[in-house]
């Protein structure tokens, strides 16, 4: 779905041909639409979506206060389509609410991710206290990896958190530290050497973009082809890519515990004190991955980070 635009005056004009268009909305058309921007990767997206939702739920208060208190006298509604799924009343406040709370991962680096983390918070606000236990919240399944299997580790490292990054990268430093990481995944992986040849940085610049250059192993070519297609389209720069690191990163603190960690006593900064000092003593086959991340993604990431923490 595209994003909602934004109820500005530079864009009265296509507000309103849209709204001759589309027609009146019904409050939960409106609200599950600003919900899927709300999920969107892009913090740009998501900001522009919290806007609307905010202006959403002050404009219909007494409509808004009506959904919620089907909730409450466990009613339930016959249901409306979206996205070819009909949903009732509790499933879309139990979505809505998900993606607010969804909002709120991460530290918020830039003025964007603040500016997500205040406009979700303003809307739960608006939508007031309502008990967990009637509303039918999405709960996230648990990320299962078999033990000693390297391809099942780097499948789901990739498809579920370094494409995630790149998808949702907010700035330049966050988008090279993403293109690090798929580098080195997929040299682990065996999709490409370390060190491609000329002509396969040419074949890619020429539109052949999801063929592996030559040295890609047996091993390798199997688990390029096992990623989803939309996943192989986003990562495949990686595949002629010759990212290196311009200084040394600077070496894990030795003292433990790590308390008192440099920067200030946060969580995300303690935790990413603590996965780079794990990452710094990894051996055995998965050991790459680790310092692939190190090099980067800890740093921009926290959902990486509590996936790879033992």
């Amino acid at each position: 779905r595209l994003p909602m635009l934004p109820a500005c005056e530079s864009l009265a004009r296509a507000n309103a041909a849209v709204s001759r268009e589309r027609g009146e909305v019904p409050l939960p058309s409106l609200l599950a639409t600003l919900t899927d921007g709300a999920e969107d990767e892009s913090q740009a997206v998501r900001a522009t979506a919290l806007g609307e939702l905010r202006r959403a739920l002050r404009a219909d208060k007494p409509a808004v206060s009506a959904l919620l208190a089907g909730l409450h006298e466990g009613a339930s509604d016959a249901g409306f389509r979206d996205s070819g799924v009909t949903l009732n009343s509790d499933q879309l406040v139990g979505r809505l609410f998900a993606a607010l709370l969804r909002c709120f991962a991460g530290e918020g680096r830039t003025v964007l991710s603040r500016k997500v983390h205040r406009l979700a918070a303003q809307c739960l606000g608006e939508l007031g206290a309502i008990d967990p236990g009637r509303i039918d919240m999405p709960v996230a399944t648990a990320e299962r990896v078999t033990p000693g299997n390297a391809s099942d580790l780097a499948r789901v490292l990739l498809c579920d958190h370094v494409a995630r990054t790149v998808r949702g990268a907010n700035d330049v430093d966050m988008l090279d530290a993403a293109a690090l990481a798929v580098q080195e995944v997929l040299v682990h992986a065996g999709c490409r050497p370390a060190s491609v040849r000329a002509e396969d940085v040419i074949a890619a610049n020429d539109g052949e973009t999801t063929h592996l250059p030559a040295g890609a192993t047996g091993t390798g070519k199997s688990f390029w082809a096992s990623l989803p297609e939309d996943v192989r389209v986003l990562l495949a720069p990686g595949l002629t890519s010759m990212y290196c690191l311009t200084q040394k990163p600077q070496k894990p603190s030795t003292v433990r515990p790590l308390y008192q960690t440099p920067g200030g006593p946060t969580f995300r900064r303690w935790m990413y004190a603590w996965c780079r000092a794990l990452a710094s003593e990894a051996d055995g086959p998965d050991a790459p991955l680790f310092a692939a991340c190190s090099a980067g993604v800890f740093r921009h990431d926290t959902r990486t980070m509590l996936f790879l923490l033992p």
